[in-house]
């Protein structure tokens, strides 16, 4: 099961993190890119989610932890005649 949130954040747009395989997966604003975050414990976390600046945590301690990452396919919108977006 995976536990999701919302940021208000003007990089960070959602977040969904998997406690089983620790795995996080962070849509951004611009573009709508989707990345996905390998190895990253529950306090990381739990740190994104309760930082004054989720932008801010991400930048120091999510990317600049060098965590093993990759670049997800946006979903295809249904509304564009099933073209991805």
């Amino acid at each position: 099961m995976s536990e999701k949130k919302q940021f208000h954040s003007t990089q960070l747009l959602s977040g969904e993190y998997f406690p089983d395989t620790r795995k996080l997966r962070l849509t951004f604003r611009q573009g709508k890119n989707i990345y996905e975050y390998d190895n990253i414990g529950p306090e990381i976390w739990q740190g994104l989610c309760g930082a004054e600046s989720a932008g801010r945590f991400f930048h120091k301690v999510i990317r600049m932890g060098l965590y093993p990452y990759r670049k997800l396919p946006k979903p295809i919108q249904e509304n564009q005649g099933g073209r991805p977006y």
